[in-house]
């Protein structure tokens, strides 16, 4: 028997932004491309999808919170209506937008770090840490909880 899954990753959805150093207009991932990505893989027939992360992409002169939060609702729904499950994997970029409560909330988990079942696997999700994108960990309690 075979696992057949699919990758998506580094969609980097957020209100439009400006380059932190040349000021110049930044295409941010749309909506649209997590759409097609979704539509595309649909006729795949994978078990399942999981989301690797950097779906949200941080933007310091987004004009409120609550723009990037509802960004999120919105791709979350996406997902949510797609007939494959899906499952999310935390990106740094990710936690630069919205908190890990958040973030926990909108994906529907009680903790970023988890394992799902599939036809042949037990597939584990670690969740590392990386706080203003500098020193990369796992914590002990994810190294404790394996």
């Amino acid at each position: 028997m075979t696992t057949s899954f699919a990758l998506v990753t580094d969609f980097h959805i957020g209100v439009p932004r400006k380059h932190p150093v040349t000021r110049e207009p930044v295409t941010n991932g749309t909506l649209n491309s997590v759409q097609e990505a979704l539509s595309k893989i649909e006729s795949d027939k994978v078990e399942f999808i999981v989301q690797l992360g950097d779906l949200l992409q941080e933007n310091p002169d987004a004009p409120s919170h609550i723009d990037e939060s509802e960004k999120f609702a919105t791709v979350m729904e996406i997902f949510g209506a797609h007939p494959t499950p899906i499952y999310h994997v935390v990106g740094n970029h990710d936690t630069a937008v919205l908190s890990e409560e958040e973030l926990s909330e909108g994906f529907g988990y009680e903790r970023l770090y988890y394992t799902f079942d599939s036809d042949e696997f037990t597939n584990i999700v670690i969740y590392s840490r990386t706080p203003q994108l500098k020193n990369a960990h796992i914590p002990e309690e994810e190294f404790t909880w394996l």
